[in-house]
C-alpha cells in the first residue's frame, strides 16, 4: 500500500501545480472514494465518486464515467438503497456490454 500511496501523493502534487481542469483529477478521486467505502464512510465515498463521475462526463470519459457510476452504486447498497445501487450498477454494464470502455475497466466492473 505504501508505493501506491506514494504514486498517489506524487500524481496529486503533479496535478496540484497545472492550471487547468483535467480528467487526471477525476481519475485520482477513485482511490479517495474507495477507501471511503473500505472504511465504511459510504456517504462520503457516494459524494465523491459523485464528482469523479462529473469530470468524466465533462471529458467525455467512458472509462471514468463507468468506474465512478460503478462505484456509486456500491455506496448506494452500502447505505442501503439497494434499488439505487443495483440500477447503477446496470447502467455501468450498458457501457461495458456496448464494448464502449476499455479492457481494464470492463474487467473491474465485471468481477465485482
Amino acid at each position: 500500500m505504501a508505493p501506491a500511496g506514494g504514486w498517489l501523493s506524487g500524481a496529486r502534487r503533479l496535478l496540484d501545480h497545472q492550471r487547468e481542469d483535467s480528467v487526471e483529477e477525476g481519475y485520482l478521486l477513485l482511490p479517495e472514494a474507495m477507501r471511503s467505502l473500505a472504511e465504511g464512510d459510504a456517504a462520503t465515498g457516494h459524494a465523491t465518486f459523485g464528482q469523479a463521475f462529473e469530470i468524466g462526463e465533462r471529458f467525455r470519459n467512458q472509462d471514468l464515467v463507468t468506474m465512478a457510476q460503478h462505484g456509486q452504486g456500491q455506496a448506494l447498497i452500502m447505505l442501503r438503497d439497494v434499488p439505487g445501487g443495483m440500477a447503477l450498477f446496470d447502467e455501468a454494464m450498458v457501457a461495458v456490454i456496448a464494448d464502449e470502455v476499455s479492457p481494464i475497466v470492463a474487467g473491474l466492473c465485471t468481477a465485482a
